[in-house]
């Protein structure tokens, strides 16, 4: 991995720099109606016994974020910060969905203008009823750093509490600049 520290970063001129116009304030959203949707679909799923690729800690990780309070609704407010910048029409990949919790928010939140796509290591149907629920695009993914979509293919990539579990974190971040569109935006939230 190559060293970037601050000294070998270049300093701008301040004449070049383009004062930030001011954010509009947070949209609302009905967190427990949110909340509500989330978890019949996790009872779903649990009923039709669909989460056998699923196992262990994972499954543990999956049914914590989703019966508990607390991770469910921090989650949520995160999901806040991140709606500000999606697009309302186009196309946005969740890199790392694993059950795509945070695409069926974003299929609430901004209905069908956009196509959300989702990809991460376990087999298509391990939490199909999120990807139904979100009309999620899913590809299982291959390679620890590999994606199968062309150059340029998204508006926006979402990545929630994933870019620390990946092997080869620098190249794994080059491969989502290469699907990225130019002017596109990435979105890496929740490092430890």
């Amino acid at each position: 991995m190559p060293d970037v520290s601050e000294s070998t970063r270049p300093i701008l001129p301040s004449r070049s720099l383009r004062p930030v116009p001011p954010r509009p304030s947070p949209l609302r959203w009905d967190h427990d109606a949110e909340i509500r949707t989330l978890r019949a679909l996790w009872e779903r799923q649990k009923r039709e016994d669909t989460v056998t690729g699923v196992v262990g800690a994972d499954l543990a990780y999956t049914a914590a974020h989703l019966e508990r309070d607390i991770p469910l609704r921090r989650r949520l407010r995160v999901l806040d910060q991140i709606t500000e910048h999606l697009p309302r029409a186009g196309r946005v990949f969740e890199w790392g969905c694993q059950h795509a919790i945070d695409s069926c928010v974003y299929r609430l939140r901004l209905g069908d203008a956009v196509e959300l796509h989702g990809a991460d290591l376990y087999p298509p149907g391990a939490f199909h009823v999120f990807h139904e629920f979100s009309r999620l695009r899913y590809a299982q993914l291959h390679h620890p750093v590999a994606t199968p979509f062309p150059d340029g293919f998204f508006d926006v990539i979402t990545s929630n509490g994933v870019l620390e579990h990946v092997p080869d974190d620098a190249t794994s971040l080059l491969e989502l600049a290469r699907i990225l569109r130019p002017g596109g935006t990435l979105i890496i939230t929740c490092l430890p």
